[in-house]
């Protein structure tokens, strides 16, 4: 065989099989002229290793793609116009729109997902398919291959601000999940001497283990250097492919769906600076992706399909995380169609906060803040939320994020950006008011009487173990006075929640401005607020990234309070959003004032003063815990709707409740949890009423129970670690909850009985 027969043989393989014919034919073939060399250094395992999700892995590769075509692109156009960062590139010299993808038509996507194509077949089997990545870039050179796409943790793209690869191992990672890697790639050339197509093997060489600890990743070699042929662009066009044989896509079979390869490619790239097209043979189809992102702002694959029903939505502004630079932060609220959990189409449900770098997704948090710090607990399987990085600084994304996609590190960084998006949503009322429609067509109308014997029956439990307890009315207002933190600021003034829900009629020219917002408002110093705005001007008169070219104008008299950004002005509302200075005086007063300029006619305006207080002290730390209404919510088996919504486990032995607490405590309790159901039957084969007894005890220790868990979890640094033991305990509490419930309730009948003789 010569080199052109070989790479002819490689582009043909199929399977993991094939290729180990091959690699023995080209020994027998070559001899001692076959060698390995290691990737990038000798002991490359670990790095290699380091990823443990093989589908993030393969974005990667996707990224070197992206990258390679921007490199093309850069070229060609001699650098011109600078450009420093991805989407600037692909902006200035692909013509995308920088608002997005979808934007663009659909046919514009198509032709621009042609450069990069990502190709899945069969393979060795249903878990161990053949994936391909093949770019229409650059390319590279024989020479360079071994310090760029055969490295790790070169720094070839330090200096290249308008390429992706920053934040991550590389396409590496990909070596570890599969058996076979096939490198090929030509180099984008008028010139024939460098249009030769350079090509190997990579895989994972056994070292003898009377010498080594373990092996290494390698690639073959010919008399020391890479495998090249000179074949027509029929063969082998310009570009690179990366083609991984038996790779492992276990958790990613299915066709659609956050189980698929469609599924994470659309997720981790939530808003591509270019589109790719996914090949899936597999399943027979051929698909744009281009990011989530861009299907939630409307953008389709084909004419016939509809995007997601959005119920509400707040498009993407900034603001200021301090010296670390801005943080974006957009989100969505989709309409229940079709199942309990509408998010899943889009992202992970139990992950619905993404955090990207030039449009690619770099972690993912978890549900907590939605479920646990905010009051829109039901709104965790609707709300998928945004937060771009990109205006974070050098230094604050190196604090923000790994080498890998697992995870971002937890720190001040991440700290400064929770704080920033719990503020956004919690000044959204529009939030509120969905999550209390959501709450109410999910849960069962309860029994208003013997939840009120409920909540004073806890209090004295609570009272027993040395609590002392507060209560919170069916609006929300907490009876004592209980401690907030100072970095979850509550809206200002009142909510306006029947404001909020009506629609405003748009007017060009406006009519109005005014500032929701009671008068003085307070401020302490190095607080940020959150000021509710309404007018009927329409969207096109604000822009929140550059206020210069905004008919909205704000006026701060005096140097306490300063402006720190806005959201957009949508349907006729917006937030402002003020800083108020670390050196301002304590009773220092001025005015706030918002003015909408309209041409050829009188600027409209609305006015309010501002007020600096001193910061509210803490409360002291005391050992209490707030009775908040309640609702019990039973959950009748694996097959009632709700036992899918609280994503219990299948076997009734592994769980009895779970609950979710804002201004309002929902208990879901499982009925078929063997002991109380056993208990439960017992009572009523002999009298009912005893039945009813036994159940509303057992919910008092139920309820009791989820109160003390909340309190544990606010001070738990593991929220993951912490729900995985939760589920356990409340097993295990729910089991000794029976067994006291059905003793109280034998006692209290034997002492009844004692009393009527």
């Amino acid at each position: 065989m010569n080199e052109q027969e070989i790479l002819i043989k490689f582009l043909e393989a199929k399977t993991s099989l094939d290729i180990e014919a091959l690699v023995q034919g080209i020994r027998e073939e070559f001899g001692d002229r076959i060698k390995t060399k290691p990737i990038g250094h000798d002991n490359n395992r670990g790095q290699i290793e380091v990823g443990t999700d093989p589908g993030k892995s393969i974005v990667e590769r996707i990224t070197n793609g992206i990258d390679a075509v921007l490199e093309l692109e850069h070229n060609r156009h001699h650098g011109i116009p600078t450009c420093s960062n991805p989407r600037e590139a692909a902006s200035s010299w692909l013509g995308v729109p920088k608002k997005g993808l979808h934007v663009l038509s659909i046919a514009k996507r198509q032709e621009l997902a042609k450069d990069i194509v990502v190709t899945v077949e069969n393979g060795d089997g249903k878990h161990h398919r053949t994936v391909s990545i093949k770019d229409l870039g650059l390319g590279i050179t024989a020479d360079k291959i071994s310090s760029t796409i055969l490295s790790l943790g070169e720094s070839n793209k330090l200096q290249k601000l308008y390429l992706a690869g920053a934040f991550g191992q590389g396409g590496s990672s990909t070596f570890a999940n599969c058996k076979y890697s096939f490198i090929c790639s030509r180099f984008n050339s008028e010139s024939p001497q460098n249009n030769k197509v350079s090509f190997t093997i990579v895989f994972f060489e056994d070292l003898p283990a009377d010498q080594y600890k373990h092996g290494h990743y390698v690639y073959l070699t010919l008399d020391n250097r890479l495998f090249e042929a000179d074949v027509p662009l029929e063969i082998f066009n310009e570009g690179t492919l990366v083609r991984h044989y038996a790779y492992d896509l276990t958790n990613y079979g299915a066709s659609f769906g956050p189980a698929s390869m469609y599924g994470l490619l659309q997720r981790v790239l939530f808003d591509p600076v270019v589109p790719i097209y996914l090949e899936d043979k597999v399943h027979d189809f051929r698909r744009v992706i281009k990011g989530v992102r861009n299907a939630l702002n409307g953008a389709i694959d084909e004419p016939e399909e509809r995007g997601p029903a959005i119920r509400h939505s707040l498009p993407l502004f900034y603001v200021p995380i301090g010296e670390f630079g801005n943080i974006g932060i957009e989100y969505w609220v989709l309409e229940e169609v079709k199942g309990p959990k509408p998010i899943m189409a889009f992202v992970d449900n139990k992950r619905p906060i993404l955090l990207t770098v030039n449009g690619q997704t770099h972690g993912e948090w978890s549900d907590n803040i939605i479920r646990n710090q905010l009051e829109i607990p039901f709104l965790r399987n609707r709300i998928i939320i945004h937060l771009d990085c990109n205006e974070i600084s050098p230094i604050g994304k190196r604090n923000l994020f790994s080498s890998g996609r697992e995870d971002t590190r937890k720190g001040e960084v991440s700290k400064l950006v929770e704080q920033e998006l719990i503020k956004a949503l919690d000044a959204d009322d529009e939030l509120k008011i969905i999550n209390e429609e959501v709450k109410n067509l999910t849960l069962t109308k309860g029994d208003d009487e013997t939840e009120k014997i409920i909540r004073g029956e806890i209090a004295k439990v609570l009272k027993i173990h040395g609590y002392s307890t507060t209560s919170i009315s069916t609006a929300g207002e907490i009876g004592q006075s209980t401690s907030v933190s100072d970095e979850i600021l509550l809206p200002i003034g009142k909510s306006h929640h029947n404001k909020i829900s009506k629609k405003i009629n748009i007017q060009d020219p406006p009519t109005f401005v005014n500032i929701l917002a009671n008068s003085p408002i307070e401020f302490y110093p190095e607080q940020r607020r959150y000021v509710r705005i309404e007018t009927d001007a329409p969207t096109s008169y604000h822009n929140s990234e550059d206020f210069t070219k905004s008919k909205v104008n704000i006026i701060l008299s005096g140097s306490d309070i300063k402006l720190a950004g806005s959201t957009s002005l949508k349907e006729g509302r917006m937030r402002i959003i003020l800083d108020c200075m670390k050196t301002s005086s304590i009773g220092s007063i001025g005015d706030f004032i918002i003015e909408i300029s309209r041409p050829g006619m009188i600027s409209i305006s609305n006015k309010i003063s501002y007020k600096i207080v001193q910061r509210p002290e803490s409360s002291p730390s005391k050992k209490s815990v707030s009775i908040p209404k309640m609702k019990f919510e039973p959950v009748n088996g694996p097959d009632d709707p709700n036992w899918e919504l609280q994503e219990w486990p299948s076997g009734i032995t592994m769980v009895a409740s779970s609950s979710e607490l804002s201004t309002e405590l929902i208990l879901y309790y499982s009925t078929v949890f063997p002991p109380y159901a056993n208990a439960k039957r017992q009572f009523e084969k002999s009298n009912p009423v005893l039945a009813t007894s036994f159940d509303t005890r057992y919910r008092i220790w139920l309820a009791v129970h989820s109160l003390l868990l909340d309190e544990d979890k606010k001070k738990s640094e593991n929220p993951t670690g912490f729900e995985q033991w939760e589920q356990i305990e409340r097993c295990r509490l729910a089991t000794i909850a029976s067994m006291i419930a059905d003793k109280e309730v034998r006692l209290s009948m034997k002492e009844s009985v004692q009393e009527i003789e």
